[in-house]
Protein backbone atom coordinates (compact mmCIF):
# COMPACT_ATOMS: atom_id res chain seq x y z
CA UNK A 1 0.00 0.00 0.00
CA UNK A 2 1.94 3.10 -1.02
CA UNK A 3 -0.87 5.66 0.82
CA UNK A 4 0.50 9.00 0.93
CA UNK A 5 -0.58 12.06 3.45
CA UNK A 6 0.59 15.32 4.76
CA UNK A 7 1.53 15.05 7.99
CA UNK A 8 4.24 16.93 9.59
CA UNK A 9 6.20 14.08 12.00
CA UNK A 10 6.28 11.90 8.19
CA UNK A 11 7.45 14.43 6.15
CA UNK A 12 10.49 15.11 9.19
CA UNK A 13 10.97 11.29 9.21
CA UNK A 14 10.51 10.85 5.13
CA UNK A 15 13.72 13.09 4.74
CA UNK A 16 15.50 11.91 7.55
CA UNK A 17 15.39 8.29 6.63
CA UNK A 18 16.29 9.46 2.90
CA UNK A 19 19.63 11.42 4.60
CA UNK A 20 20.26 7.92 5.83
CA UNK A 21 20.38 10.02 9.34
CA UNK A 22 19.20 7.82 12.37
CA UNK A 23 17.42 9.55 15.14
CA UNK A 24 20.89 9.76 17.29
CA UNK A 25 22.21 11.54 14.47
CA UNK A 26 20.14 14.02 13.36
CA UNK A 27 18.79 14.83 17.12
CA UNK A 28 22.78 16.10 17.67
CA UNK A 29 23.20 17.54 14.06
CA UNK A 30 20.47 19.87 15.14
CA UNK A 31 20.97 19.76 19.36
CA UNK A 32 18.05 18.04 20.11
CA UNK A 33 17.85 14.53 21.88
CA UNK A 34 16.67 11.49 19.80
CA UNK A 35 14.00 11.29 22.17
CA UNK A 36 12.73 14.97 21.19
CA UNK A 37 13.30 13.54 17.54
CA UNK A 38 10.97 10.85 17.84
CA UNK A 39 8.27 13.01 19.33
CA UNK A 40 8.22 15.21 16.57
CA UNK A 41 8.27 12.52 14.27
CA UNK A 42 5.01 12.14 15.39
CA UNK A 43 3.59 15.49 15.41
CA UNK A 44 0.81 16.14 12.39
CA UNK A 45 1.51 19.55 13.03
CA UNK A 46 4.63 21.44 14.05
CA UNK A 47 4.57 21.99 17.99
CA UNK A 48 8.40 23.11 18.27
CA UNK A 49 10.75 25.86 18.84
CA UNK A 50 11.30 28.39 15.99
CA UNK A 51 14.98 27.22 15.73
CA UNK A 52 14.17 23.58 15.75
CA UNK A 53 12.32 24.19 12.84
CA UNK A 54 14.97 26.59 11.24
CA UNK A 55 17.59 23.40 11.68
CA UNK A 56 15.42 20.89 10.45
CA UNK A 57 14.58 23.33 7.71
CA UNK A 58 18.39 23.75 7.24
CA UNK A 59 19.72 19.86 7.25
CA UNK A 60 17.54 19.03 4.83
CA UNK A 61 18.01 21.90 2.36
CA UNK A 62 15.01 23.88 2.30
CA UNK A 63 15.00 27.78 2.69
CA UNK A 64 13.76 28.37 6.70
CA UNK A 65 11.54 31.09 5.58
CA UNK A 66 9.13 28.73 3.13
CA UNK A 67 10.08 25.61 5.40
CA UNK A 68 6.21 25.54 6.80
CA UNK A 69 4.76 25.85 3.02
CA UNK A 70 7.11 22.76 2.12
CA UNK A 71 5.91 20.31 4.66
CA UNK A 72 2.63 21.22 4.14
CA UNK A 73 2.34 20.49 0.01
CA UNK A 74 4.23 17.32 0.23
CA UNK A 75 2.77 14.17 0.24
CA UNK A 76 4.65 11.68 2.05
CA UNK A 77 4.48 7.82 2.58
CA UNK A 78 2.87 6.64 6.38
CA UNK A 79 5.45 4.59 8.58
CA UNK A 80 3.83 1.16 8.66
CA UNK A 81 5.61 0.28 11.85
CA UNK A 82 5.82 -3.21 13.34
CA UNK A 83 3.46 -4.52 15.61
CA UNK A 84 5.33 -5.57 18.73
CA UNK A 85 4.00 -7.48 21.75
CA UNK A 86 2.27 -5.90 23.77
CA UNK A 87 0.45 -6.45 27.19
CA UNK A 88 -4.07 -6.82 27.34
CA UNK A 89 -4.25 -3.88 28.72
CA UNK A 90 -2.42 -1.78 25.69
CA UNK A 91 -4.24 -3.31 23.37
CA UNK A 92 -7.60 -2.23 25.08
CA UNK A 93 -6.48 1.27 25.86
CA UNK A 94 -5.19 1.50 21.93
CA UNK A 95 -8.88 0.11 21.04
CA UNK A 96 -10.19 2.61 23.53
CA UNK A 97 -8.39 5.93 21.72
CA UNK A 98 -9.28 4.44 18.50
CA UNK A 99 -13.00 4.51 18.82
CA UNK A 100 -12.46 7.79 20.54
CA UNK A 101 -10.76 9.14 17.10
CA UNK A 102 -7.44 9.90 19.06
CA UNK A 103 -3.92 8.04 18.75
CA UNK A 104 -2.67 6.50 22.08
CA UNK A 105 0.14 8.89 22.29
CA UNK A 106 -2.52 11.55 22.39
CA UNK A 107 -5.09 9.22 24.50
CA UNK A 108 -2.41 9.70 26.96
CA UNK A 109 -1.79 13.59 26.63
CA UNK A 110 -5.18 13.79 27.21
CA UNK A 111 -5.06 11.39 30.00
CA UNK A 112 -2.34 13.32 31.82
CA UNK A 113 -4.70 16.46 31.28
CA UNK A 114 -7.77 15.66 33.00
CA UNK A 115 -6.10 14.08 35.82
CA UNK A 116 -4.20 17.28 36.69
CA UNK A 117 -8.06 19.03 36.47
CA UNK A 118 -9.66 16.58 38.98
CA UNK A 119 -9.42 17.08 42.80
CA UNK A 120 -6.84 15.97 45.04
CA UNK A 121 -9.02 12.85 45.38
CA UNK A 122 -9.22 12.54 42.28
CA UNK A 123 -6.28 12.45 41.48
CA UNK A 124 -4.76 10.16 44.68
CA UNK A 125 -7.04 7.55 43.54
CA UNK A 126 -6.62 7.77 39.90
CA UNK A 127 -2.48 7.47 40.40
CA UNK A 128 -2.39 4.76 43.05
CA UNK A 129 -4.78 2.57 41.51
CA UNK A 130 -2.64 -1.20 40.90
CA UNK A 131 -4.88 -3.53 39.20
CA UNK A 132 -5.21 -6.92 41.51
CA UNK A 133 -3.03 -8.80 38.62
CA UNK A 134 -0.01 -6.23 39.12
CA UNK A 135 0.09 -5.73 42.65
CA UNK A 136 2.38 -8.61 43.36
CA UNK A 137 4.48 -7.86 40.30
CA UNK A 138 5.17 -3.94 41.08
CA UNK A 139 8.41 -3.42 41.64
CA UNK A 140 9.99 -1.54 45.24
CA UNK A 141 8.96 2.22 44.00
CA UNK A 142 5.46 1.23 43.81
CA UNK A 143 5.91 1.67 39.69
CA UNK A 144 5.01 -0.51 36.92
CA UNK A 145 8.38 0.12 35.80
CA UNK A 146 11.38 1.00 36.40
CA UNK A 147 12.38 4.70 36.28
CA UNK A 148 15.30 5.22 33.62
CA UNK A 149 15.43 8.72 32.99
CA UNK A 150 18.19 9.35 35.97
CA UNK A 151 20.25 6.85 33.72
CA UNK A 152 19.21 8.85 30.27
CA UNK A 153 20.64 12.50 31.69
CA UNK A 154 21.24 14.75 28.59
CA UNK A 155 23.68 16.68 30.49
CA UNK A 156 25.53 14.01 32.14
CA UNK A 157 25.81 12.35 29.13
CA UNK A 158 27.34 15.18 26.92
CA UNK A 159 29.63 15.12 29.83
CA UNK A 160 30.74 11.68 29.39
CA UNK A 161 31.24 11.97 25.66
CA UNK A 162 33.46 15.10 26.05
CA UNK A 163 35.54 13.71 28.82
CA UNK A 164 35.58 10.24 26.18
CA UNK A 165 36.79 12.62 23.41
CA UNK A 166 39.25 14.53 25.46
CA UNK A 167 41.13 10.95 26.72
CA UNK A 168 40.89 10.17 23.21
CA UNK A 169 42.73 12.74 22.07
CA UNK A 170 45.29 13.04 24.76
CA UNK A 171 45.86 9.50 24.47
CA UNK A 172 46.03 9.76 20.23
CA UNK A 173 48.72 12.54 20.95
CA UNK A 174 52.50 11.30 19.81
CA UNK A 175 55.03 11.96 22.18
CA UNK A 176 58.10 13.32 20.76
CA UNK A 177 60.11 10.22 22.17
CA UNK A 178 64.03 10.28 23.81
CA UNK A 179 65.43 11.71 20.65
CA UNK A 180 63.96 15.59 21.29
CA UNK A 181 66.02 18.00 22.39
CA UNK A 182 65.67 20.91 23.93
CA UNK A 183 65.31 22.93 21.05
CA UNK A 184 62.06 21.36 19.93
CA UNK A 185 60.12 21.54 23.10
CA UNK A 186 57.84 24.39 23.48
CA UNK A 187 58.64 26.65 25.81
Amino acid sequence: MNEKIIHFGEFIRWNRVRNNKTTEALGREIGITARRLIAIETMATPDIQHTTMAALATVFGFDPETFGEVWKSTPVPVTRRKAGPTTDEATRFATACQAAGTTPVEGQRRLRSWIIEQDRQTQMAALTYVPAHRRTTIGAGGNFTDPVDHLQDPAEAVKHRLADQASSATSSAKSPGPAATGENTHR
